[in-house]
């Protein structure tokens, strides 16, 4: 916006919320601010050495979203433990993947009301308890955060398996990722969690393959996500995971019917000789499917009965037969 429409905008909110710039050409005025007023902070940092140790006496803040102009750069070791620690009223996290943060410590378990937390593209293999390319486990404590609504964990395709104590954040509305682990622990969460929330827009399953018992699936935990738009079905399973028939795909297929309001379908590498689950053909409001390394796959259903679709990709099908 205009420079004199952000200034404007800025003095009429000034006591409820705060736009900083660090190390740029504006520095950081707190002191003007109601601090027992203020909850949504907006900082753009430029140098990570010049985070404003002045931002720790917001100590009602709600919302911190920290955008980093500096490629790369890495937030002081004792930064985090001091944010978590003082500013326990967030109910919004968020840090730009320009952010390379060592460690994330403990203190992030006291952040009970987090309902956001936006950690995406850290370099960072295990999150603590307390409580991403390189992610590889999310912690158990999570449990912890009973007001978690949005968990963004997309792209973080290290991650060997959910931790079971997810499912008691039942008011999660946004979990991107999901991984079915093969290990049999009983620290993983099981395909059947998923029914315990009510999630909303884009959801990935990895690892179907590691589904060894389909019987043990009764019920889709998918049915009753309405508000589930987007879905994405990888039927891969872990490189020393047991095999499982081809019928075992085409049957856990079947039984993950998702609600009728999807509108966006990618299976990958499912290893069934058909993909004709009982469901597929009542999604009227399906605009787009993606069909791509089923390579047993030899026949489809009546795709151009589906009245919404609109675009069809399919490739590496080389079992497929034009009938």
């Amino acid at each position: 916006m205009h420079d004199l429409v952000h200034d404007f905008a800025q003095f009429l909110c000034k006591n409820e919320c705060l736009h900083m710039e660090v190390g740029g050409s504006k520095e950081p005025i707190i002191n003007s601010c109601n601090h027992e007023k203020v909850c949504h902070v907006m900082t753009t940092i430029y140098r990570e050495d010049l985070f404003p140790d002045s931002i720790f006496s917001l100590r009602r803040m709600r919302s911190l979203l920290c955008c980093s102009s500096y490629p790369w750069g890495i937030l002081p070791p004792n930064m985090l433990s001091k944010l978590f620690g003082e500013l326990t009223c967030l109910r919004a996290l968020s840090m730009n993947e320009y952010y390379v943060i060592e460690e994330i410590p403990k203190e992030v378990g006291k952040l009970i009301h987090l309902r956001y937390l936006n950690l995406r593209g850290l370099k960072k293999r295990k999150l603590p308890e307390a409580l991403c390319f390189q992610l590889e486990e999310l912690p158990q404590g999570m449990e912890k955060l009973i007001n978690l609504r949005h968990l963004q964990n997309y792209n973080t395709n290290s991650l060997r398996y959910i931790p079971k104590g997810i499912r008691r954040l039942s008011n999660l509305q946004t979990l991107s990722y999901f991984v079915v682990s093969g290990d049999n622990d009983e620290k993983a969460c099981s395909l059947e969690g998923l029914k315990y929330f009510n999630l909303y827009g884009k959801l990935f399953i990895k690892r179907l393959g590691n589904v060894l018992d389909v019987n043990e699936v009764k019920t889709s935990p998918l049915k009753n996500h309405e508000n589930l738009v987007d879905l994405s079905l990888e039927f891969e399973k872990d490189v020393d995971g047991r095999e499982r028939t081809n019928e075992g795909d085409e049957a856990l297929f079947d039984i993950l019917q998702p609600s009728l309001n999807l509108e966006k379908l990618q299976i990958w590498r499912c290893k069934g000789n058909t993909i004709l689950p009982n469901w597929m053909m009542s999604l009227t409001k399906l605009r787009h499917l993606t069909l791509d390394g089923c390579s047993n796959c030899k026949h489809l259903p009546p795709l151009g009965e589906l009245p919404s679709l609109e675009c069809l990709d399919i490739s590496f099908m080389r079992s497929l037969k034009s009938e």
